[in-house]
């Protein structure tokens, strides 16, 4: 499994029930990479720099009852986005 595929899997998983299509939540309305670069939410090389990312790895989303990534799900996300979606 490529990282992008394992991401998208961590999005879909964790994500996408919320923020997954028009009107989503938090204005985030799709959870395709480019649409997270143009919202954003995303900052390809810059983990650091995405909100996606920064608030999946601060537990401040998923919110507090809500099934949450575990550690090597959080690193995966890191990852695609240090590596630009690859």
């Amino acid at each position: 499994i490529s990282g992008a595929t394992e991401a998208q899997d961590v999005l879909a998983t964790y994500c996408a029930a919320c923020h997954g299509g028009p009107g989503g939540a938090g204005g985030l309305s799709s959870l395709a990479p480019e649409d997270l670069v143009d919202q954003g939410y995303v900052v390809p090389g810059d983990p650091g720099g995405s909100t996606l990312y920064t608030r999946v790895a601060d537990l401040s989303m998923p919110p507090s009852g809500s099934p949450r990534p575990e550690p090597r799900e959080v690193e995966v996300l890191r990852v695609w986005v240090e590596c630009g979606f690859e």
